[in-house]
């Protein structure tokens, strides 16, 4: 049975790759200048809206390069309340 469907099925590819009986089938296909240029068109577009969504949804997660990063370096000799306030240092210099 299946070298029965085998036959059958290899029969019906060669079939249908034997040569065709229209004279204009008989030559090989070459693509024009218009399937080529909607091809390039396709491609760019794909790669465009692809590097835009790199652009708005990064592959790296922000969360995972915190963790590789370095902590940023704190300055010394001023707080966070005199730096607000605008003053460098202790108030007994002012």
């Amino acid at each position: 049975i299946n070298i029965g469907m085998w036959f059958e099925r290899f029969v019906i590819i060669v079939v249908s790759l034997a040569h065709e009986y229209e004279p204009f089938m008989w030559r090989n296909y070459m693509p024009s200048w218009t399937e080529m240029a909607i091809l390039a068109g396709s491609f760019g577009w794909f790669f465009m809206l692809f590097l835009l969504f790199m652009r708005i949804l990064p592959a790296v997660s922000i969360a995972e390069l915190k963790e590789v990063l370095p902590a940023p370096a704190r300055r010394s000799g001023a707080t966070a309340g005199a730096q607000a306030q605008g003053r460098i240092g202790s108030a007994e210099e002012h």
